[in-house]
Formats: structure tokens, C-alpha cells, sequence
């Protein structure tokens, strides 16, 4: 599976379809959505926008399931997503790569600004698209 994903990145990056053109401006509203739901402690909206996603891979954490995550979350004052690019995987699978930079604290200490290279996988169920896998790497 990675070796296909790692061959659909590197014949798919930058040609994008008209389609896939919409498809990445919604995806990153909904990665905002995401973000702006960790920064407020929104749990009934990360519940209803991360229904489907299992496991999140963290720089210093390694791999964590989803509730794991959630509890670990910094104190978020502002953040950015950017640079973002959409990989097509198939017709009902898409990865979506940016640029997240935050600002808060983490377990006390101020954060400045953190800038990692963020991915998440998104499928789409019911006609939905959901994410179902996440990943960051800082910069």
C-alpha cells in the first residue's frame, strides 16, 4: 500500500483537475474546522469531523489512537494551515499534504511557533469525505 502511495505522490503532485481544485479548497476548510475545534475544546465537533480517523503519527509520540491524541493536545492561540497540496489516491481517496504553524503552549511551556509539515489521509464514506489518518513532522 505505501509503495502505491508513494507512486500515485510522485505521478499525481501538482496536476490537479478543476475538480480536484474544489476538492482541496474544502479539504483544508475542513482541516481549519479541525484545528479551530482542537483550539476551543470542541469535542462534539472533532466527534462528528474525526468519526472515522483511527490513528495519528507525532513527532516525540510515535503512533497514537485517536483519544490518545485529543488528550495530549497543546493550549492553541493561533495556527495556520498553507502550502497545501491534494494527491489523488482514487476516486474515494485523496491525501493532503500542508504547512501548520502554531502558536500556545505545551504542558506549560509558551510555544512561539511550531511549523510542521502535516498529512492526513481523507476517504470518502457515504459521500462524505472524513478523515481517517494524520501525520506531522516538525520542520
Amino acid at each position: 500500500m505505501l509503495a502505491a502511495i508513494s507512486l500515485t505522490l510522485i505521478l499525481c503532485g501538482g496536476i490537479l483537475s478543476a475538480e480536484d481544485d474544489e476538492l482541496l479548497e474544502k479539504l483544508v476548510a475542513e482541516e481549519n474546522t479541525i484545528y479551530e475545534a482542537l483550539k476551543n475544546k470542541d469535542e462534539e465537533t472533532l466527534a462528528k469531523m474525526l468519526e472515522k480517523q483511527k490513528l495519528a503519527v507525532l513527532p516525540g509520540l510515535g503512533r497514537l489512537p485517536l483519544p490518545e491524541v485529543l488528550a495530549l493536545q497543546p493550549e492553541v492561540e493561533s495556527f495556520s494551515v498553507s502550502d497545501a497540496k491534494l494527491f489523488r489516491v482514487n476516486d474515494d481517496c485523496v491525501i493532503l499534504s500542508y504547512r501548520y504553524t502554531w502558536s500556545g503552549s505545551r504542558s506549560g511551556d509558551e510555544v512561539t511557533e511550531h511549523v510542521s509539515f502535516a498529512t492526513s489521509v481523507w476517504s470518502k464514506f457515504d459521500g462524505k469525505w472524513r478523515a481517517v489518518f494524520y501525520q506531522a513532522t516538525p520542520e
